[in-house]
């Protein structure tokens, strides 16, 4: 990788991040929350740790992309 081409992948992690930081995440939270339609916990099946939630649709155009 050159210099230049070490410029833009750090120019475009920037603006991604700026883009990250920008995003208003409580509201991106309460509107993910209202749309929650269940949870199953994997170890109450017997496969293994951790959850899978379940939303309704449509999902937001964030989520969905």
């Amino acid at each position: 990788m050159n210099a230049r081409d070490k410029t833009t992948a750090i120019a475009l992690a920037i603006d991604i991040a700026e883009r990250v930081i920008a995003i208003d995440w409580e509201r991106v939270s309460q509107h993910l929350d209202a749309m929650f339609r269940g949870r199953v916990v994997m170890a109450r099946h017997g496969c293994g740790r951790g959850e899978h939630k379940y939303f309704s649709k449509p999902l937001p155009n964030m989520v969905d992309r």
